[in-house]
């Protein structure tokens, strides 16, 4: 299993950083203190205020800029490429949102999404007040 989803996070409280910093390293993050290589998938990087993970592009060009909202940088932090995992988002484009790909809801309803993408993780952020 791998984490496969760069992203960033602006957080200006210190402990919220190091809460941060805890969750990713129950993700299994390595944090890396220093670096002037780009990161590879499974590292987060904390320098100041920002907090970046799976950064492969030195320039930062295909990273997700959460902004300051922390869930989503851990939804997006999260995601895995392994494909049922507990850690990913599946859903059925119709609204439909689970953490496992094939499940009977208990009105006897059968749940076959598909693993979401960051873009659809990010697109549902967008439409749902939090």
């Amino acid at each position: 299993m791998s984490h496969i989803t760069p992203c960033e996070v602006r957080v200006k409280d210190s402990e919220q950083r190091e809460e941060l910093k805890k969750w990713l390293v129950s993700l299994h993050y390595r944090i890396i203190l220093h670096t002037t290589k780009p990161l590879k998938n499974g590292e987060a990087y904390f320098v100041g205020e920002r907090v970046l993970v799976n950064a492969p592009q030195s320039t930062w060009e295909h990273g997700h800029d959460c902004g300051t909202n922390i869930e989503l940088f851990k939804e997006l932090a999260r995601m895995t490429d392994s494909v049922d995992d507990g850690r990913n988002w599946f859903t059925d484009g119709n609204g439909e949102w689970a953490r496992h790909q094939n499940i009977e809801f208990s009105d006897g309803r059968v749940f076959n999404g598909h693993k979401a993408t960051s873009e659809e993780i990010i697109a549902d952020f967008k439409n749902i007040p939090r």
